[in-house]
């Protein structure tokens, strides 16, 4: 199940894998010639991962309340696991865009 989310989550958006990874590196090797795009690519970054991590926020606490409802249903409880999955990995991402805007260690490589 989670190579399936992994190659779910390439498609939803590839660059949140390298976000997240981001979250616990120190030095960043950025190849582009002008900073400040490579800065407003993260502030806009952070403003995306924010709006769906609150979406999925919601979504969650949601099926939170209709979980006595939802847990009798047979299978997996998909209708929990994908939003919260979503809300964790839009987290990282939060945090991985941060750390790249407060990071003092950035080469820029043209």
């Amino acid at each position: 199940m989670h190579d399936y989310y992994l190659r779910l989550e390439d498609r939803i958006d590839p660059a949140e894998r390298v976000l997240k990874a981001m979250a616990s590196a120190n030095e960043f090797v950025v190849h582009t010639d002008v900073p400040a795009d490579f800065y407003r690519l993260l502030r806009r970054q952070v403003w995306k991962h924010a709006f769906w991590f609150s979406v999925d926020l919601v979504v969650s606490a949601v099926v939170i309340i209709f979980t006595p409802v939802l847990a009798p249903l047979p299978g997996p409880n998909i209708f929990f696991y994908y939003p919260f999955l979503r809300l964790l990995s839009h987290y990282r991402a939060i945090r991985g865009t941060l750390a790249g805007l407060r990071s003092e260690n950035i080469e820029f490589m043209a």
